[in-house]
């Protein structure tokens, strides 16, 4: 039964949104806690690159979906990636203001990202659980 959950396209997708919100969210709390140390750059993780991957506005195909097709077993995956998708690219956070320490860390909009950050994700998991909740309802129906 878990493969067949796992063949569903936004599942898959929701789980890959849910690991990549929960990398960006350690990464961003690492910019709070650097926020006195003198050098520290602060840090973020593109996930632009990451949504380019898996799919384009206006209907574009979702390489996720595709997963449900038998691969080739000569073909290679990234490592690490069972998906075969690319992980989000760690880059420094572009930043006009530098301080007096050469620390680039802006606490306001440090915590304004890590807002918007748990707040996607609990409406990823939020989404994720009722699709549970939805599977479990079928599942009882049939009994």
């Amino acid at each position: 039964m878990p493969d067949f959950i796992g063949q569903n396209a936004t599942m898959k997708m929701l789980e890959r949104s849910l690991d990549f919100m929960a990398q960006r969210h350690q990464v961003l709390l690492a910019n709070v806690a650097n926020e006195e140390t003198p050098r520290y750059k602060a840090k973020d993780l593109d996930f632009q690159s990451v949504l380019a991957s898996i799919g384009k506005p206006g209907g574009a195909s979702i390489p996720i979906a595709q997963t449900a097709a038998a691969r080739h077993p000569r073909h290679m995956l990234l490592a690490g990636q069972p998906d075969g998708l690319p992980p989000p690219t760690l880059g420094e956070v572009p930043t006009s203001s530098v301080g007096l320490d050469k620390n680039t860390v802006s606490i306001e909009k440090t915590m304004a990202a890590l807002y918007d950050n748990s707040t996607l994700y609990s409406a990823a998991s939020q989404i994720l659980s009722r699709k549970f909740q939805g599977l479990l309802a079928a599942i009882r129906d049939s009994r």
